[in-house]
């Protein structure tokens, strides 16, 4: 029997950098449809989505944060170089005004984020009222494209690259529904799944594989058939792009509800 403080319904969101987009918008149909967690987990930018939810942002305000805000702190004029040179430092500010609105809110329910405490291999969780700003910057920052963040004496990276998808934390979590939103569901980057399937046989000695198929009858997946951009629209937002991002997510989370409710 599920205990009275277990969560019934967990939320898992990956990774993917600007495709966050399409997560706001897949949760907008969950939220309309009156599906709401219990709990969630995140890493990469799902824990930013994840931290949002986890603090009462409605559809509406994460609309807001994901296609508003970023038009205003972005400089109009265009500039030269790779997407991540020009956009990396703008993150920086777009999740500093992102807390500052967030962070006085009282979270609706516990919520976990998973960093890279390099060297190590295995996740680090860091959970509930631990995550701020900098807790979540670190879990950001993907190698290449932000420094490493220090917490208690250690550097706490990105841990996409290891896992993407926190379906182990909500699994954990005993829920009886779980909602899983990928953001590579269909990766952009052509034979990625050949190189990950043989990384994840090295790894699952480490405890750490990501488990790619769906194994328990609890998970509902939300994913996009297709690639939802190219390697470089990983950290190229535009309010176009986003807007289409926000769109797909919010069709492809209709479909699965829909499926569900015929099921």
């Amino acid at each position: 029997m599920q205990s009275s403080d277990q969560p019934q319904r967990a939320l898992a969101l990956s990774g993917g950098a600007v495709f966050g987009a399409y997560q706001a918008g897949a949760w907008a149909a969950l939220e309309e449809s009156g599906w709401r967690p219990d709990f969630a987990a995140g890493i990469s930018i799902g824990s930013v989505n994840s931290w949002l939810i986890a603090r009462g942002a409605t559809p509406e305000e994460m609309h807001e944060m994901w296609i508003d805000l970023p038009e205003r702190i972005l400089p109009h004029a265009p500039e030269a170089g790779l997407p991540w040179k020009r956009q990396t430092p703008l993150f920086r500010k777009w999740l500093e005004e992102v807390c500052s609105r967030y962070e006085d809110r009282e979270a609706r329910f516990p919520i976990e984020v998973v960093t890279w405490a390099v060297p190590q291999i295995r996740p680090n969780v860091i959970r509930g009222e631990a995550v701020g700003r900098k807790e979540l910057l670190a879990a950001c920052s993907l190698i290449g494209v932000l420094s490493p963040v220090e917490l208690d004496g250690k550097l706490h990276m990105d841990f996409g690259p290891v896992r993407n998808i926190p379906r182990d934390e909500a699994l954990a979590t005993g829920a009886d529904d779980v909602v899983i939103i990928d953001l590579l569901h269909a990766h952009p980057i052509p034979g990625f799944r050949t190189v990950k399937k043989a990384a994840l046989r090295a790894l699952a000695a480490c405890g750490v594989g990501e488990r790619e198929a769906q194994t328990s009858p609890k998970e509902r997946w939300i994913g996009h058939e297709k690639p939802l951009g190219g390697p470089r629209d990983w950290f190229n937002w535009s309010r176009p792009y986003a807007e289409s991002l926000w769109s797909t997510g919010y069709q492809d989370a209709a479909r699965v509800l829909r499926d569900q409710q015929a099921a």
